[in-house]
């Protein structure tokens, strides 16, 4: 029985690596920033966006935290890449990825198709968000 949570900063590489890891172990591979981003398409609003309405509705972060805790208790040999899965899975085996600040805003402006200039005010704007909502839970 192996769970592993991963998790960084927006562009260090966990979904990435997470999925290579996954495929060559046979693993399931979990992405909250997967789910996150469904949450947030199923009410027509982009990453950034959703994430200023989950500062003024915590219930939204709740439900993502919960559908995490859930998978942990009723799961096995996964691999799950998430900002807090090392909290909401304590059985999980804990790996920190990071990297340059210049090369995860590269990445996050490729994965999303925007300016380098656009990624990094977008990202500073998430990270921002993401630390004010998970200093107040």
């Amino acid at each position: 029985m192996v769970k592993i949570s991963l998790f960084g900063l927006a562009g260090t590489g966990t979904s990435s690596v997470g999925k290579v890891l996954a495929e060559k172990r046979g693993y399931l591979f979990y992405s909250s920033g997967n789910i996150f981003r469904e949450m947030a398409r199923e009410r027509g609003l982009d990453l950034y966006k959703f994430g200023k309405l989950c500062e003024k509705e915590p219930k939204i972060d709740m439900e993502l935290d919960a559908r995490i805790e859930k998978f942990g208790k009723t799961n096995d040999d996964f691999i799950i890449d998430s900002r807090l899965a090392w909290h909401f899975i304590p059985d999980s085996i804990k790996v920190k990825l990071s990297c340059g600040d210049d090369i995860r805003i590269k990445r996050v402006s490729e994965r999303d198709g925007i300016s380098f200039a656009d990624a990094k005010k977008k990202t500073i704007e998430r990270e921002i968000s993401e630390k004010t909502r998970y200093y107040n839970y």
